[in-house]
């Protein structure tokens, strides 16, 4: 897994005094998979952003949203504010879809992001197996940060809900320490819920921690651990 990470004061998509942006943590996807879309606002005004909903295709769903600022002093260059806006977005059928552009208001100034496509295969391949019942997936957003810009590692454990293969204890997390980074810890990293894939229940834990790149450059962060105990050799003892 790779992040480029950009000179502070690199522009990604600019109109009159201000940049918005749009970005999607993967442009392909399956059904009941879901992606995160994130509006960023940049601007040295001190006028609040407003972010305007764009209506999505029938197909998906906002299942959640979040939003964050933050206040950027570079010399030169000044003080930046930033906005951002995620939206957790689950698709529930296949297709190509277009996500139309979101509408910024700045003060009087109006901006517009750019048009997202995002491709929906079928459904999640996550079979359980005698070997390897539960799965662990890794994604990080942004993939393209500035220099000491938070991105976000989350990771995805996905846990069949048959009691055959329920967990003995909690499933013990070990995400990756990479070099040229200032780690954080969240502040209750681990939640959880049901989600239903190929017609069967699924318990899926989502860990999360965040990292600041201190330089920049190419930087390729390791691969994470899981380790869980199942209910799963001679007489049902811990394997």
């Amino acid at each position: 897994m790779f992040v480029g990470v950009l000179l502070a004061g690199a522009l990604a998509f600019q109109q009159g005094d201000a940049t918005v942006r749009a970005d999607i943590s993967s442009h392909a996807t399956a059904v009941g998979r879901p992606v995160i879309l994130t509006i960023e606002v940049r601007t040295a005004s001190s006028e609040r952003p407003v972010i305007l909903a764009s209506a999505m295709p029938a197909g998906l769903q906002v299942v959640g949203s979040s939003s964050s600022n933050e206040i950027i002093i570079s010399m030169p260059g000044g003080r930046t504010n930033v906005t951002r806006q995620e939206l957790q977005i689950m698709p529930s059928r296949e297709g190509q879809y277009s996500i139309l552009p979101f509408t910024v208001r700045v003060g009087r100034n109006v901006y517009r992001t750019e048009s997202l496509d995002l491709s929906v295969g079928g459904g999640e391949d996550v079979q359980a197996t005698d070997d390897s019942p539960i799965r662990l997936r890794a994604a990080i957003d942004p993939r393209n940060p500035y220099v000491g810009q938070q991105v976000q590692l989350r990771l995805d454990a996905l846990l069949p809900a048959s009691s055959r293969y329920r967990p003995v204890r909690p499933p013990s997390y070990y995400p990756p320490s990479p070099t040229g980074f200032w780690i954080q810890e969240l502040p209750d990293p681990i939640s959880s819920e049901m989600r239903i894939i190929d017609g069967a229940p699924w318990e899926v834990q989502t860990s999360q921690r965040a990292y600041f790149p201190i330089d920049a450059g190419e930087f390729t962060i390791p691969p994470a651990r899981l380790i869980y105990d199942l209910r799963g050799g001679v007489f049902f003892a811990p394997e």
